[in-house]
């Protein structure tokens, strides 16, 4: 499971379990801003916190700008491959991150593809 706690600037913020569609994202953002009385908001809202059955992911996800679709798609095939991983996988996945040290989401999708890669760590 990959969860994701979406807000702008220092205001309210929201969770949101991946994978999600726009539906539930704009129902999240709406919350947000009648929070806070349909004030402009600047930017886009990012990732504030991270929780995921990786202990290690949440620190890659933790800042990122969560633009729409780009970075929910992406976050949405992530916590894709992530559910469909047995735990053997997902330890592989979590020592990966820390001999990688991905800067980029696209980075931590394509380690998914390569863990046999990080078999020996």
């Amino acid at each position: 499971m990959l969860s994701v706690c979406i807000g702008y600037e220092k205001q309210d913020a929201q969770w949101l379990t991946l994978p999600t569609d726009h539906a539930e994202v704009y129902e999240v953002v709406g919350k947000i801003r009648e929070a806070h009385g349909w004030e402009p908001m600047r930017g886009e809202p990012f990732i504030r916190f991270a929780t995921s059955e990786i202990s290690n992911l949440p620190s890659y996800l933790e800042g990122y700008t969560y633009s729409m679709p780009d970075i929910m798609n992406q976050l949405n095939f992530l916590a894709a491959r992530i559910a469909w991983m047995n735990t053997r996988e997902k330890n592989i996945f979590s020592r990966a991150l820390e001999i990688v040290d991905p800067e980029f989401l696209w980075q931590l999708i394509e380690i998914t593809y390569n863990l046999d890669q990080f078999e020996e760590f």
